[in-house]
């Protein structure tokens, strides 16, 4: 096991503060053009990923590594505001599966507009395509220890 050193510590708090600062430039350039907030991008992204079959809200709990409360108030909310649709699972009686609904589709891609937007200028003049792969590999290798643990 290599020890923890310095650079180490240096990568952590510069990890934390690049994914805070570009966590809080996104929000605020959604908030700008009045969408929801980069959580609710998130939320409306594993929906769209699922396709027209629709996913679980379980499945989305164990990707997104949300409390099961916060999500449940969050599939409300955007059902609510007529975003995400809901459908019944026939062989559960509790289970249900979620979709978007075209207004959730349309949201969903003008918020990565802004979001893709944001990531250019966080991104794009910093760091070469070449650098952001290798550190983008040692990201998923530093992950991987977590599961690991």
């Amino acid at each position: 096991m290599t020890d923890l050193t310095d650079a180490h510590i240096d990568l952590w708090v510069a990890a934390m503060r690049f994914t805070g600062g570009l966590q809080q430039d996104i929000d605020a350039a959604l908030k700008s053009h009045g969408l929801p907030t980069l959580a609710i991008y998130d939320l409306l992204l594993e929906i769209w990923r699922a396709g027209e079959h629709g996913i679980r809200p379980v499945e989305m709990q164990q990707r997104l590594l949300i409390s099961q409360y916060n999500l449940s108030r969050h599939i409300a909310r955007l059902v609510e505001a007529g975003w995400v649709a809901r459908h019944r699972v026939d062989d559960d009686g509790r289970g249900q599966l979620l979709t978007l609904t075209p207004a959730g589709q349309d949201l969903r891609a003008r918020m990565w507009e802004i979001y893709r937007a944001s990531l250019h200028d966080a991104l794009a003049d910093g760091i070469t395509a070449d650098e952001a792969a290798v550190m983008a590999e040692h990201l998923r290798n530093i992950t991987a220890n977590l599961a690991r643990e």
